[in-house]
């Protein structure tokens, strides 16, 4: 019984340490968040790389894609719609069919 209050308090120490310090070992820090607004159109990769979530690759790559493909011309994303073919029938469609 002795042991196994030792061997959980162990544990829970091992979790507490491993949750405030965690980002310290894996050599990542908690990035800030940009002060101020970044345009994706004229921004450097260092200035990409303060967005969340956006790395040294990730702003190459968008930099690569605004290079080849022109500047974007909205933040929203391209909404898509499905084949007429696939589309569901209108009940005046429908209704002229049965005839």
């Amino acid at each position: 019984m002795k042991i196994r209050r030792i061997a959980a308090a162990a544990v829970a120490l091992a979790f507490a340490v491993l949750t405030i310090a965690g980002p310290a070992f894996a050599g990542t820090a908690a990035k800030a968040a940009p002060t101020a607004k970044v345009n994706i159109n004229t921004a450097t990769a260092d200035q990409l790389t303060t967005l969340p979530g956006v790395g040294p690759k990730l702003a190459a790559r968008i930099i690569e894609y605004r290079q080849k493909s022109g500047s974007f011309r909205s933040t929203k994303p391209r909404s898509w719609s499905p084949p007429r073919c696939f589309r569901p029938r209108s009940a005046a469609f429908e209704r002229s069919r049965e005839k």
